[in-house]
């Protein structure tokens, strides 16, 4: 954020969006998946598969207004391990078929891994995630390809 004083009075604050996702995506990578499951069943068949425990985060959903809909709304899950610095979300990429990534549009989730060693815990889950009955498709995206990932920062 940065604060410029204008008119010797007035105090004008701007948020630096592209500082904030820089921040937000610093130890995280991200895994594009094409899955036709809903979300919640979608879940429920990661935390099966990795004994996780994702549970959807209601707080943290994503609302975008839309002239045709009223608004947009991309159900978001976390998985936090609290003692090991690591976490993961899950972002449910449509609602209505209307993409939250447009740049993305043909993947229905994301995966972000936020850890020190990002890279080589979303290889890992690539690798297992392709075993998986029901995901057609798990591959590592390059965050500085996307842009429209200010939609995703919690």
């Amino acid at each position: 954020m940065s604060v410029r004083i204008k008119d010797g009075m007035s105090l004008k604050l701007t948020l630096d969006i592209d500082l904030v996702c820089q921040n937000f995506f610093a130890e995280a990578a991200l895994i594009g998946i094409a899955s036709a499951l809903q979300a919640h069943h979608f879940c429920w068949t990661i935390n099966r598969y990795f004994d996780f425990t994702f549970s959807r985060d209601m707080d943290n959903e994503i609302c975008i207004p839309s002239v045709s809909t009223g608004s947009m709304v991309y159900p978001v899950y976390k998985y936090d391990l609290p003692f090991a610095n690591r976490s993961h979300t899950i972002y449910k990429l449509k609602d209505e078929n209307e993409p939250l990534l447009p740049e993305i549009k043909q993947l229905d989730y994301l995966w972000l891994v936020s850890s020190i060693s990002n890279d080589i815990e979303a290889a890992e889950i690539v690798s297992h995630l392709k075993k998986i009955s029901g995901i057609q498709l798990a591959q590592i995206l390059e965050p500085d390809k996307l842009h429209s990932l200010a939609n995703l920062v919690l």
